[in-house]
């Protein structure tokens, strides 16, 4: 008896690893999520279940004029959870993160609780269920870009102050340690407006920002990327820019600690623009993508795990679709590929996976005006076999030369304190969800019949027929009456072999 429950078990885990591996390995998808009304994702991440969590703005469902969308999906698209957070006005999420304990950490804006817009951080186990509430601000109004983990386990909030600093709008930096208690703060600006649009821990422990400039540079407004060290002093400060208005996607670090920031700008055309600083923030190179019609500022552009680079935005011909862009770590394009349909598509957040391939997360508009969140994963390529929703793209990048000027940004540090707040949440359901194209890998069918399971049998027990298996229900579907049926009968023939 021993021996048929080990061989018992054995199999059990062979045909659970083959059907697995087959039916939710490897896939590419498109799938929208909404309502009636407007809804969108601003922030996507992979999980440690190789799943996904997005995080966007809804007004289809909740309580206010926008709430706060989280979804949760795994790894072949499947809709895992839905929540909306908000209260009477209005909640607006713009960042996620998975924290040490497989719960998450929301961060957005409110002007449900204080005189003005105050940033709001929200913390989930990993259920999706509330465990608390916090604002951030003062009496002109804050908000938040990005929130990322820092190498000793906190965190680092990234922003723009209104109520803090030189100018009418500042860069503002906010650090937690790992039980999101407040440890420093920076307003960092001009006397003008300076808007924060991206930041992130540098190898040295410091912190590089990026976002658009009034104050400083060469034009109406300019590229501001400023290096600080790792208590938020100011290191080296420099502008992108010319005569156009330029605007900010993101600033990453290479693996050797350069950084490269993408921004678009346009003359009589869009142009999107990487240029590549050393750490000192010494000028090396910058390239210059042509083609993107009307603008839409709101772009993920991540590093790859080949050192190159990935951006994902908005390419503005009517109707206007998603593009997607792959570089070397040159700026040497690889593949560029534009994703949509009949309305307009936006890509807002871009992430590599662990297999290589890619994430966006964005918003699609249908033909009665409707967005609705959508999520996009494709393989290595960029590409969906068989989707007719992703075509390739002729793009090429060439040198040029922006004016670069050092520049010396005014500093402070306020002092602030949280405010413990209350917020209400409502469930969502996978109804929502449509599939919009789908690949499985290896050609799986979506649903796996008994015939499947029969085969993955005859592979383990090396018995070339299997007869009279038995189907409890007469659905040619598996179930667990139907497995522990020809596992027990497998296990016997093959201590008979």
């Amino acid at each position: 008896m021993r021996m048929a429950s080990v061989l018992l078990t054995i199999i059990s885990i062979s045909i659970f690893s083959n059907i697995g591996q087959s039916a939710f390995g490897k896939s590419s998808f498109i799938l929208s999520y909404g309502g009636s009304y407007v809804d969108k994702a601003y922030d996507v991440k992979q999980t440690n279940d190789k799943g996904f969590i997005v995080l966007g703005s809804t007004t289809s469902f909740g309580f206010g004029s926008y709430d706060i969308l989280i979804l949760k999906f795994d790894e072949s698209g499947k809709f895992q959870l839905g929540k909306d957070l908000g209260y009477s006005y209005f909640d607006i999420g713009s960042c996620v993160l998975q924290t040490a304990d497989s719960g998450y950490i929301v961060g957005g804006i409110t002007d449900n609780f204080g005189t003005s817009d105050d940033i709001l951080l929200i913390k989930l186990n990993y259920k999706g269920e509330l465990e608390w509430t916090k604002t951030i601000g003062g009496e002109k109004g804050e908000y938040i870009s990005s929130i990322r983990k820092t190498i000793d386990g906190g965190f680092i909030l990234i922003g723009d102050t209104k109520s803090y600093g030189a100018g009418d709008t500042d860069f503002f930096l906010i650090k937690l340690d790992n039980s999101f208690n407040i440890e420093w703060s920076k307003a960092i600006g001009g006397k003008s407006k300076d808007y924060t649009e991206s930041g992130r821990q540098t190898l040295d422990e410091g912190f590089i920002i990026t976002g658009s400039t009034y104050t400083y540079g060469a034009g109406s407004m300019d590229t501001l990327l400023i290096k600080c060290n790792k208590l938020g002093d100011i290191e080296w400060a420099k502008t992108i820019g010319g005569t156009s208005e330029d605007h900010v996607f993101s600033v990453i670090q290479t693996f050797n600690g350069d950084f490269i920031v993408s921004t678009i700008y346009c003359d009589n055309m869009c142009k999107v623009l990487l240029t590549k600083f050393d750490n000192s923030g010494k000028f090396q190179w910058s390239k210059q993508t042509d083609g993107f019609g009307t603008p839409y500022y709101k772009s993920g552009f991540e590093l790859t795990s080949d050192g190159g680079f990935v951006l994902a935005g908005y390419y503005g011909e009517d109707p206007g679709d998603i593009y997607f862009i792959k570089y070397d770590n040159l700026a040497n394009i690889e593949f560029s590929k534009r994703i949509g349909g009949e309305g307009m598509d936006y890509g807002n957040a871009v992430q590599q996976l662990d297999d290589g391939g890619y994430i966006i997360a964005g918003s699609t508009t249908d033909e009665v005006l409707q967005k609705q969140v959508l999520l996009i994963k494709t393989d290595i390529n960029g590409e969906i076999e068989g989707c007719d929703y992703v075509k390739s793209e002729l793009s090429t990048a060439i040198s040029v030369t922006p004016t670069i000027i050092t520049v010396n940004p005014l500093s402070e540090s306020p002092t602030l304190t949280f405010q413990e707040q209350s917020i209400r949440k409502y469930s969502l359901s996978a109804e929502a969800t449509s599939l919009l194209c789908s690949l499985q890998s290896d050609d799986v069918k979506e649903d796996f019949g008994l015939e499947d399971v029969i085969i993955s049998l005859q592979i383990c027990s090396g018995k070339s027929e299997i007869e009279h298996f038995k189907d409890t229900n007469d659905d040619n579907k598996i179930n667990f009456e139907d497995i522990i049926f020809m596992l027990k009968s497998i296990s016997s023939k093959i201590l008979t072999k």
